[in-house]
This record gives structure tokens, sequence and C-alpha cells, in this order.
């Protein structure tokens, strides 16, 4: 699990390090601060083998790849636009490995055929070549270090027509999820509830969801909206209900529930506004399912909020645990538009609370 982060050049950060993460992390912080954005720092340094994953951001953002060109597919990545800068990502881990993800925009510069109307090339020149070269494709270059010290490079290409295309194929493994707050993936969420119905693990999810509900007795899968979709059983309803219908806060919380499951051990779940869609009043027992379900499955969870409520549930809920595996990190920027990083321990978090100072 990833101890520290740094993030140099990426978004709204020129520089920002979060000395102290903990197993579950909150971040909190005024508008436009740039929580989203940390969170996504953390996942594409998570999956430092996959180019990729730079334009699936911008579908969490809810933009579509309608203009494909690199100031628009990857542009707003950098800092000011500015892609000449290169994008730095470095985390350590627990156990002292320390990887480093270096992204660059690179043009490359490729042969220009001359016009058809162009003087005739002599005899020892091949006819209708240009000795010019322009960049007709850009390339984003990741490069990251192995485990043995060797740096590994990944890229992404547009060609001729500015479709992106992946020079090598990302492993299988599960490295980081991200659940962003806009869009809900209805469908990965039934995959995964698939999968663990044939491993017979669905008692263990439901034994959490019940925090959430205890009217739930149990999931289904169907078929008949044409995709997989989950259907719940609810006591005292007649028919299985759709999860789309059954609410916001239950959907949100299963697929985090799901996700924790999914998520390889050792390795992130990032949450956007982990509470939406949840009453604060039973915020402290989903946060009670959520520390069972990630220490259980050893995974690492970066979650943000607005939610003073949802604070002090974490709060709550982590301090009946042995060693308190919680860290709330405020995001603030300071008067030269600088951003930094205020991390709260057990002792601090109590004392700030107790006093009613603002740490949203």
């Amino acid at each position: 699990m990833l101890k520290t982060f740094s993030i140099t050049n990426f978004k709204c950060f020129r520089h920002l390090a979060i000395p102290d993460l903990a197993q579950i992390n909150l971040i909190t912080g005024l508008n436009n601060v740039g929580k989203t954005a940390l969170l996504e720092a953390l996942f594409l340094h998570a999956g430092h083998f996959n180019p990729t994953l730079s334009l699936t951001i911008n579908v969490f953002r809810g933009l579509p790849l309608s203009t494909p060109t690199p100031d628009v597919i990857w542009g707003w990545c950098f800092t000011d636009r500015n892609l000449e800068k290169t994008i730095q990502l470095q985390g350590m881990t627990d156990d002292g490995r320390q990887l480093t993800l270096s992204i660059a925009s690179i043009p490359v510069k490729t042969p220009t055929p001359a016009p058809n109307d162009a003087p005739s090339a002599s005899p020892s020149t091949t006819a209708g070549v240009s000795l010019t070269a322009a960049p007709v494709r850009h390339e984003l270059l990741y490069t990251h270090t192995s485990q043995d010290g060797q740096p590994v490079t990944n890229r992404l290409t547009l060609n001729d027509q500015g479709i992106p295309i992946a020079k090598s194929a990302p492993p299988s493994r599960i490295t980081a999820a991200f659940l962003p707050s806009r869009t809900m993936f209805h469908m990965e969420d039934a995959t995964i509830l698939d999968r663990l119905n044939m491993e017979k693990r669905q008692p263990e999810i439901l034994e959490m969801v019940r925090f959430f509900d205890p009217r739930i007795k149990g999931f289904s899968l169907s078929a008949l909206w044409g995709p997989l979709t989950i259907v719940v059983d609810i006591e005292g309803q007649e028919h299985l209900m759709p999860l789309p219908f059954a609410g916001e806060g239950l959907a949100h919380f299963l697929s985090i529930l799901l996700h924790v499951v999914q998520v390889s051990p050792g390795n992130l779940l990032l949450i956007d506004e982990i509470d939406n869609g949840i009453h604060f009043s039973i915020l402290p027992k989903v946060w009670s399912a959520i520390f069972q379900m990630a220490l259980k499955s050893q995974v690492q969870i970066v979650a943000t909020t607005h939610n003073r409520e949802c604070v002090m549930a974490a709060h709550k809920a982590s301090s009946t645990l042995l060693g308190y595996p919680f860290r709330l990190h405020r995001l603030e920027r300071l008067r030269d538009n600088s951003l930094k990083v205020i991390s709260y321990d057990r002792e601090t978090l109590s004392t700030v609370l107790a006093a009613d100072f603002e740490v949203r």
C-alpha cells in the first residue's frame, strides 16, 4: 500500500506531497482545490503500465472524445495545458518500494508527402516524398521503473485519423478501481456480483449491505433490460426491483463493497464523493462496513467528501479498530495559488472535531 505520494505538473498541482497515507483516507477541501484530480493522479500512478487511463479519466468527467487532438484528449492533464512539461507521479509503499511514473506528450515526426503538382524529382531521389518532416502524430509517453530498476516505456499514439492506439496491452491484474461521482457503471457491478455468486460469496456482501437497509434479502441478476442488471429482493416488495430503481444510496454503497472485493490485495479503491445518496444517520454503519471489508480484503481506500458528518462517522468507526487505520487530508489553496495538504492523525482530528473547527 502507498505510504507517501507526490504530484508534479498534473492538472491544478504544480507540486503536491502527501507524506502520510493510511489504509483508509478521506480527502476534504473547498470546491476546485483538486480533490477529484488527486484521485485521478493516484489512478494513473496505479495504472503506470496503461497509458489509456489518461482517456478513461475524461470519461469519468463526462467528456466525449469528439475532438481527437492531443491538447483536447490529454492536454488538460498537464498543468496550464503545457504539453512541453512532464508530469511526474511518485509513490512509496509501506515496505519501502518507490515507483515513479513520468508522462510526456511527444510529437512524432514522419515524412510528409509532396503535393501532386510538385516539381518532378531527380532520378536519385524518391518521387513524391518531401525531405522535410512535420509532426503529424503525437504520442503520450509513459515511463516507469520496473522492480529490477530498469525503465519501462508504454505509448499511446494518435494515428493520422486522430484515433488513440495503445502500443502495448496492460496486464489483467486490477491495481486500482475508480468510482466517479457523475456516473455509475451498473453493468460492471453486475459482472462483479455474477463472479461472486459463482464463488458463493454473496453472503459476505449481503451482511454488509444490511447495515444500509436491513430489509434487503438478497440480490439476483436479470437480462430483461438487455444488459445484465442487478435486481434486489426487498422485504415487503412483491417483485424484485432493479437496483437503479432502489435508490442512489444503495446502488452507490453496493458498488463500493463490490469493488473492495474486486481490487487486488494491497492496491487502491478511489471513490469520489463517497457519501453520495447516503443519509447522514446511517453513515456510522456504512463506514463500519467499509472498514471491515477493506481490512479483510487488504485494500487501500482514498475517497473524497464535502460532508462533516461523513468525516465524523469515519473517525468514529476507525477509533474502535486496532491501530486507527484512517487519515483525514484537507487540501488548501495558498495565497500564491499553490496547494498544500494538512493531514490529521487520530489525536489531532479528535481535538479539532471537539472544538468544532472546520475540516471540510
